[in-house]
């Protein structure tokens, strides 16, 4: 859950779980009622597990992670505080690789948070820690001495 940094009664949402109501939702009214906004979203119910973040100083882009179980989350971005969403980083690898391949922990280890002053700076985090600079695209980062692979 957010709540936009200027405005109180303006909250986002994430909701998973591969139900009918998986996905992504916005208050208007301090979080009272709510309307779920999955424009450019995959199906709610396949939506297991959803995190979000945006960037205080450009609040109406919205960044988001959702794992689906199958094999690698997906980023997505909404650039109109969360109407609508596009995917981005398309065919990247989100989760980690221990040596022997790349393998996904979404289901339980997932997050992703962006730059309070760079809008296009964002982390993606499962297994291991990815980062793009162009709000786009995602390449791992990696600690010294950790995989390789």
């Amino acid at each position: 859950m957010i709540i936009h940094p200027t405005n109180s009664t303006l909250v986002y949402a994430a909701a998973g779980g591969a139900v009918t109501s998986g996905g992504f939702y916005v208050s208007f009214d301090g979080g009272i009622t709510w309307s779920q906004s999955n424009t450019g979203l995959p199906a709610a119910n396949t939506i297991r597990r959803m995190q979000i973040s945006l960037c205080t100083s450009s609040p109406s882009i919205i960044y988001g992670i959702i794992y689906d179980g199958s094999g690698t989350p997906k980023t997505y971005k909404s650039l109109n505080g969360g109407l609508s969403w596009g995917q981005i980083s398309i065919g990247t690898q989100l989760g980690g690789n221990y040596g022997g391949g790349w393998s996904d922990q979404g289901g339980y280890d997932l997050c992703i948070a962006v730059n309070p002053a760079n809008v296009n700076h964002v982390f993606a985090g499962n297994i291991e820690l990815h980062q793009s600079t162009n709000g786009s695209t995602f390449s791992p980062k990696r600690i010294t001495g950790g995989t390789t692979a």
